[in-house]
C-alpha cells in the first residue's frame, strides 16, 4: 500500500474556493512548488491552464488535511473526492465576519 497526502489550497480571500490535491510524494510541499512553477509557466505561455491557478492567483495558502494508504490512485481520487464534498458542504453557510475599522480610545 501507498501513502497518499491530501492538500488543500485555499483562496484566502474567499474560503469557499479551494481545490483538494493528490499527491504520493513525501513531503506535500515538493507539490505546492511544482504546481506553483506549473503557474508560472503558465503565465508566461509555456504551459496548460489548469483551475487551480485561478486561486494561486490570489492570496492562497496550502496544507496537508490527511495521510491515507490506499492501493491504488483511483481509491485515492475517490477519497479526494470525498473531502472536497465534505469542505462543500462544511463552508456552505460561510459567512465572512464584518471586520470593523472603528478605534476606541476609552
Amino acid at each position: 500500500m501507498k501513502i497518499y497526502k491530501f492538500i488543500k489550497i485555499t483562496d484566502n480571500d474567499d474560503h469557499r474556493k479551494f481545490c483538494i490535491d493528490v499527491t504520493s510524494m513525501s513531503d506535500y510541499r515538493i507539490r505546492i512548488s511544482i504546481l506553483w512553477s506549473k503557474y508560472l509557466k503558465y503565465l508566461d505561455n509555456k504551459g496548460q491552464y489548469r483551475s487551480i491557478f485561478e486561486i494561486l492567483a490570489t492570496d492562497w495558502s496550502a496544507y496537508c488535511v490527511g495521510r491515507y494508504y490506499f492501493e491504488n490512485p483511483h481509491d485515492a481520487k475517490a477519497k479526494q473526492a470525498e473531502l472536497v464534498h465534505f469542505y462543500q458542504n462544511k463552508l456552505r453557510d460561510y459567512k465572512p465576519k464584518e471586520v470593523s475599522c472603528v478605534v476606541s480610545f476609552v
